[in-house]
Order: structure tokens, then C-alpha cells, then sequence
């Protein structure tokens, strides 16, 4: 589990760390925006809100593989580490990265994706611990009396 998660952080770090221009769409984001702006139902969607989003959504793995690796005990363990890795992301972009916007709001979104990841694991955890001690139902297990 711990080279996922060294992977998954290497990623973010790619694509939060590399040079580029804030102050520019690129072609997807124009296209991702424009497919929403055709629709009446997502016409609300700005780029604003498409990229708090953005960032839930890549910090969510982040969450479940720290819980993976670190266990489910240490879910605060686990959160601390991926906010903690937000503010460090957030302080290279206003430090080294010029053309980067550094905002503290990423960091919520951030931690709100960490969080989502953690509680994703946790909830998929209690749902398998849960159908693993069921009693089967009469009837329907294997080696039932009248299969022998």
C-alpha cells in the first residue's frame, strides 16, 4: 500500500507543482465548462466552482490510501497528513511558483477530499466487517443439510 500512496502523492505533486499559468484556462477546463454551459441543469458550473471541486475530488484517494496504509485507527493521523500536505503545497506555489495562485481555500477543499477519502474507507470497512459476520440465512448456505 505504501507504494500507492507514494504513486498517488508523487501525482499530486505533478500536478499542483509544476509550473504553469493561473491566469489561463486550458482547452479542457474551456471544454469541461463549455459542456456544462450547454445544459440548463449545470449552466451554474464556473470555473470557480469546477475547480474547489477538482480539488476534493484528487485529494479523496489521497485520504482512503493514508487510512489504508496507516490503518483505520489512525484516521486523525491520516487527515493531519493530508491537510498537512495541502499547506505545504499551498506555501511552494506563493514561494517558488510564480505563476501559481496559492489560496487558502484549496486547502479546505483539500482537507474536505481528505476527509471525504477517510470516511469512504472507514464506512467501506464497517460495511464489510458487518456482511462478513452475518448469519446465513436458513436454507441458502453451502453444505446445507440435504446436499450430502
Amino acid at each position: 500500500m505504501i507504494g500507492s500512496l507514494s504513486v498517488y502523492i508523487a501525482v499530486i505533486g505533478f500536478i499542483t507543482l509544476t509550473p504553469r499559468d493561473d491566469s489561463q484556462s486550458s482547452p479542457v477546463v474551456d471544454a469541461v465548462l463549455g459542456f456544462f454551459h450547454r445544459h440548463e441543469a449545470t449552466a451554474w458550473m464556473t470555473f470557480s466552482v469546477l475547480e474547489r471541486s477538482a480539488n476534493v475530488v484528487l485529494f479523496m484517494p489521497l485520504g482512503l490510501l493514508l487510512l489504508a496504509t496507516l490503518g483505520h485507527r489512525r484516521w486523525a493521523a491520516a487527515f493531519a497528513i493530508g491537510v498537512t500536505y495541502s499547506v505545504f503545497i499551498e506555501a511552494c506555489q506563493a514561494l517558488f511558483l510564480s505563476g501559481r495562485v496559492a489560496d487558502p481555500i484549496d486547502v479546505v477543499m483539500n482537507g474536505l477530499g481528505t476527509a471525504m477519502g477517510i470516511t469512504l474507507g472507514r464506512q467501506t470497512l464497517v460495511t464489510a466487517r458487518s456482511w462478513g459476520n452475518r448469519e446465513p440465512r436458513p436454507g441458502s448456505a453451502p453444505g446445507r443439510q440435504g446436499d450430502q
